[in-house]
């Protein structure tokens, strides 16, 4: 954003707004109250990224490589297969995407009453999913919600990139949490984006992370209507998450590169990855648990993202093997 943002910028875009009142202002009040951030701007609502396009589409294509324009081919989960038949390295299998509701402001411009009213639309499409529960964080201690977020399964209220956004508003009303009964699906509601979806397995089995993820968003999607863009895919608050709004994932244990890791950087590059520590996104790796996943989302289709994490684990696999 600070890059982008000239003065020419400033004056051509400092007077408009959208229709929800989204201004300038807003949608960079992030990056300048936190100068290291990588992005620095939230959209408001759908409208921003055709309000703010002379701002915003320089940014998306730095955040993207190539066309940046979005790519249709969903998956299928009969084309992928376990990524670890042995059990020896891959930990769990993650496969997550973004959602926002149409016609609804973004979180970093709800408060709570926008919230409450976007959680009891979305009420009856999680009930029809059957097999688990929409949890009201408001209903929960805070010691109840700590623990959770320890757990790994809800989301925190402590990042300071978000709270500057203005996601945390009125925190914790209106948010929820949903879980299925066998813990292989959960939902946030109301973190950066109105709906994260988590299909979670254990090991290396894609294909079933995959097909519990397109079975609970068919459900979804069958009742409420996504906020999408032909150009642009899947509209998400931060522009890093637009396209697929897709983030899949492996814990891999790799005690032999933990010891070597430009090599396993330079590896995950190769095949389009994104190395991160145990818990993410600056973090660090614990007992040499590493956070593999597709370093994309923009440009390329979710079949395409799906089988790089599937190529890249391989090779990564093979190089640890081989170190052994």
């Amino acid at each position: 954003m600070a890059r982008t943002l000239d003065a020419g910028l400033r004056s051509e875009l400092g007077g408009r707004q959208t229709a929800f009142g989204w201004t300038l202002a807003d949608l960079i009040r992030s990056g300048e109250r936190n100068p290291d951030s990588q992005v620095g701007l939230y959209a408001g609502d759908a409208e921003t990224y055709e309000v703010f396009r002379p701002l915003l589409d320089p940014i998306i294509a730095g955040c993207h490589p190539g066309p940046g324009v979005h790519v249709r081919e969903p998956a299928d989960p009969a084309d992928f297969d376990d990524l670890d038949p042995s059990g020896e390295h891959v930990r769990s299998t993650r496969v997550r995407v973004a959602r926002n509701v149409a016609g609804h402001r973004f979180p970093p411009a709800m408060d709570g009453a926008h919230h409450e009213a976007l959680r009891e639309q979305v009420r009856p499409a999680f009930a029809a999913l059957g097999g688990g529960a929409l949890r009201p964080l408001e209903a929960m201690t805070p010691e109840a919600r700590r623990a959770l977020v320890q757990e790994h399964v809800l989301f925190r209220d402590d990042d300071r990139f978000l709270e500057a956004a203005g996601v945390y508003r009125d925190f914790p009303r209106g948010r929820a949490l949903y879980r299925a009964d066998d813990g292989r699906l959960s939902a946030w509601v109301g973190e950066e984006d109105h709906l994260r979806l988590f299909a979670l397995v254990p090991g290396g089995d894609l294909r079933l992370a995959l097909t519990r993820l397109r079975d609970a968003l068919d459900a979804l999607g069958a009742q409420v209507d996504f906020a999408f863009d032909d150009r642009l895919g899947h509209l998400a608050s931060c522009p890093t998450n637009l396209g697929t709004a897709m983030r899949a994932s492996v814990h891999v244990r790799l005690p032999q590169l933990a010891g070597d890791r430009p090599r396993l950087e330079a590896l995950a590059q190769e095949h389009g990855l994104q190395v991160r520590g145990t818990h993410g996104e600056h973090s660090e790796a614990e007992d040499a648990v590493f956070d593999l996943s597709n370093a994309h989302r923009l440009g390329f289709s979710e079949a395409e993202l799906l089988r790089r994490l599937r190529d890249g684990v391989a090779a990564v696999l093979a190089a640890e093997r081989a170190s052994a």
